[in-house]
């Protein structure tokens, strides 16, 4: 089961949230109540959660190239905040106080897995079956499937009604 980010940081576990405001000073770290050891072992005894938490770790040079694609790019310019902006000049804070979120709440319960993602499609696979790793399941046995044959082979226009197609674009050099 993942967190739900509000939740931990109400109980003073500090999550990726609760790291963002700090390093862009919206508000002071505040602590709270642990809700763990400092050997990893939940305080609350009995409770059967578990989970398993994925910060996205980008190198420098990529969250750059892909903040500058979000200025230059009309589709993606949608993706660009005013706090993507604040916390690109605040690097080294974000930084650090994501180290301090993953230092203090790393716990053999609840573990931190850092998650590499220069190359987002792989990363995210990467995470997926991480997460599958870890769960206990059995796998099942895929059936073989075979595409059937089909019946009719008339293409659209057979139907003799007037489509109204959008026009195509070749999108691979922009628009």
């Amino acid at each position: 089961m993942l967190p739900n980010w509000d939740t931990l940081a109400s109980h003073g576990i500090p999550c990726q949230r609760a790291a963002n405001r700090s390093a862009l000073e919206f508000r002071e770290p505040e602590p709270g109540p642990a809700l763990f050891h400092e050997d990893g072992t939940r305080k609350v005894e009995g409770d059967p959660t578990e989970g398993a938490l994925y910060p996205f770790a980008t190198k420098p040079e990529e969250q750059s190239r892909r903040l500058r694609e979000r200025i230059t790019d009309g589709r993606k310019t949608w993706k660009l905040s005013p706090t993507d902006l604040e916390s690109y000049g605040r690097w080294d804070d974000y930084t650090r106080a994501r180290d301090e979120m993953l230092k203090a709440s790393d716990s053999k319960w609840a573990p931190w897995y850092v998650v590499r993602s220069d190359d987002k499609r792989r990363a995210r696979l990467n995470l997926i079956q991480h997460l599958l790793d870890h769960i206990p399941y059995e796998r099942k046995r895929a059936n073989k499937v075979k595409l059937p044959d089909r019946r009719s082979q008339r293409d659209d226009s057979s139907s003799g009604y007037p489509f109204k197609f959008i026009p195509e674009h070749d999108w691979t050099h922009g628009r």
